[in-house]
């Protein structure tokens, strides 16, 4: 089985920004992803990272063992179920924002209370939560 996410976001000790990036990208080329490629926006917590994927562009937010978002242009299957074997779980909120992008959020905390902001807030277009877990 393929060691997935834990240096890059599950870890107590973290690696240094570019060295995140970097291990988060030989994650997705172990699961067969090996036309993606990403690049350090931001390198303070939390970091922001754009990527392209056959050629689509999409952007990655996160902060270890806290959250990350996944933004693109367009819904793509194949991107979400990349990020979904590296983190080892399906997304807990899939939405559009103002620009029509794409939206998908991985939480490790704080589920509910992310939930129950999103709710009646036109920012958040077509919310879905795609299951509760139990904190």
């Amino acid at each position: 089985m393929i060691d997935t996410a834990t240096n890059w976001f599950y870890a107590e000790r973290r690696l240094s920004p570019g060295a995140s990036i970097e291990k988060l990208r030989n994650d997705l080329w172990a699961w067969g992803y090996y036309n993606v490629w990403l690049r350090l926006v931001k390198n303070e917590v939390p970091y922001l990272a754009s990527g392209l994927y056959n050629g689509e562009k999409f952007e990655l937010e996160f902060e270890p063992r806290q959250y990350a978002i996944l933004r693109a242009a367009k819904e793509d299957e194949w991107l979400l179920k990349g990020f979904t074997r590296v983190l080892g779980m399906k997304p807990h909120f899939q939405y559009q924002d103002k620009q029509g992008q794409f939206i998908s959020e991985w939480r490790m905390s704080g589920r509910e209370t992310r939930w129950s902001s999103m709710q009646g807030i036109p920012t958040y277009k077509n919310a879905k939560r795609l299951y509760a877990v139990e904190e």
